[in-house]
């Protein structure tokens, strides 16, 4: 187990070491946090107009509200994995030698696009499963969720650099 935090620690090191020396690499997490916050906003505005503060919490018992919500998480999901792919495919370039742009990283997502958009669908319906349990299930729900939750963050923590480089299914992947 010591040699796995190490090897975490050392590709954190390089993973720094790497965006010191490609600064264009920044616009992903810059771009990708815009772009999701003016989705937030796409969702938000309307919402709050449709539905005041006071019904707020009837929007999650109500089938269209969890649809709603789901498309929320789908696309939220989908915008943060599409940006992640292009950043770790340019990590990856530079550590093989190459000299990545921000196309290149943006193309490497693209060509993926599908196995992205799988993996956001999957994503979005356990964050919904999870906000579910937390949301009905009282102090066993938010503990039961807060721990299925994490067992899944571990499970899938590295189901990018998985989706980049290995030729499989999105369920084989993680």
């Amino acid at each position: 187990m010591a040699g796995r935090f190490a090897a975490s620690r050392m590709l954190v090191r390089q993973s720094f070491d790497i965006l010191r020396q490609d600064k264009e690499l920044i616009w992903y997490p810059v771009l990708g946090g815009l772009i999701s916050l003016m989705f937030l906003a796409s969702f938000v505005v309307p919402m709050s107009l449709v539905v005041g503060g006071d019904q707020a919490e009837s929007v999650k018992n109500d089938p269209l509200g969890l649809a709603f919500i789901f498309a929320y998480y789908l696309g939220l999901s989908f915008i943060t994995t599409f940006f992640n792919v292009g950043l770790v495919a340019s990590a990856i370039h530079r550590m093989n030698g190459g000299n990545p742009t921000f196309s290149y990283g943006w193309n490497a997502a693209a060509n993926r696009v599908g196995k992205i958009f799988v993996w956001s669908l999957i994503s979005a319906t356990v964050g919904v499963i999870l906000k579910l349990i937390e949301n009905k299930g009282g102090i066993f729900g938010k503990i039961a969720s807060m721990l299925v939750g994490f067992a899944w963050s571990l499970l899938t923590f590295f189901i990018v650099p998985v989706i980049l480089l290995e030729n499989l299914p999105v369920t084989d992947s993680i």
